[in-house]
């Protein structure tokens, strides 16, 4: 596909036009043609294709007729990237340098969507009734805040355990994507119950950035939940907060509360050196934590 650029070219034709010498001689004519190359990302077109110029030479003589000779500036596709110069490859000390950004609470952002397929209701049968599907149900929550208790890292990513969604416990490896530089990964869980084998979920885990905001979404099928139910949920955070990572504390220290992350990470090292650079004067930056008068 070609693309016409009067105003550019008449531009450069008039530069060119200027310089050349006078009618008998050599001079260059650029033609208002521009010719579509896609995989060439040095010339861009700023509407998402590429392009490059083709430029044509021609040579005149005095009757006015004359000789052209096709000159592009055309590049050849650009070379592969080795695996090692991709980003979030076999890179353990960059995972090291941002894995403790990672711990820490972060509050939820609403209660999110959840929908679950099966359980008493006669109009939500499970998935593997054979009077499926009677209606999708209402979403359901709500969920909690995400906590964070530990995080370490590894050549290809970071590993953080924690707890998320009403009451599971995760363990998570998200990574920087060396293909859209985004930090996301995968996360696993599993949530106790009074009464049988408890609830399993997969499901995916994306960081804005280290200490930034989350979304994570968990998919249980019917066999992960001991036949209990089925369906999909999603959830968003917003960044590791300080404030109200105190917040949390505070309550339950007057009263124990078993949903708090002070509660559920109060095993882990790290989630209480993140709360003690959270009560600090003055910010350590070179403890590695996030968050901090947030």
């Amino acid at each position: 596909m070609k693309f016409v650029q009067g105003a550019l070219v008449a531009s450069l034709s008039t530069a060119l036009g200027e310089l050349a010498p006078k009618r008998g001689a050599k001079r260059r004519r650029v033609l208002d043609e521009l010719e579509v190359d896609i995989g060439d990302p040095n010339m861009s077109m700023g509407d998402g294709t590429d392009a490059t110029f083709l430029f044509v030479e021609e040579e005149e003589n005095v009757t006015g007729q004359g000789v052209k000779s096709g000159k592009s500036a055309k590049k050849g596709p650009p070379k592969p990237p080795k695996a090692e110069d991709l980003i979030g490859l076999n890179d353990e000390a960059g995972y090291a340098e941002v894995a403790r950004k990672f711990v820490g609470l972060n509050p939820i952002n609403g209660i999110g969507g959840g929908f679950i397929i099966g359980g008493d209701s006669p109009t939500n049968p499970a998935i593997t009734s054979p009077e499926f599907p009677v209606d999708q149900p209402d979403t359901g929550g709500p969920r909690v805040s995400l906590c964070t208790c530990d995080c370490n890292p590894s050549p290809d990513g970071i590993g953080c355990v924690g707890w998320g969604g009403v009451a599971f416990r995760y363990s998570n490896m998200v990574w920087k994507d060396p293909v859209t530089g985004d930090w996301d990964g995968m996360m696993q869980a599993h949530q106790t119950q009074d009464i049988g084998e408890g609830l399993n979920f997969m499901g995916s885990d994306r960081r804005i950035y280290p200490g930034g905001p989350v979304i994570y979404s968990v998919s249980a099928t019917d066999n992960m939940t001991h036949k209990t139910f089925s369906g999909n949920f999603r959830q968003s955070n917003e960044r590791i907060s300080c404030v109200a990572g105190l917040e949390d504390k505070a309550r339950n220290e007057s009263s124990v509360d078993s949903s708090s992350c002070a509660h559920r990470c109060r095993n882990a090292e790290t989630y209480t050196e993140w709360l003690d650079y959270c009560e600090a004067g003055r910010e350590d930056k070179s403890l590695g934590f996030s968050g901090y008068g947030i």
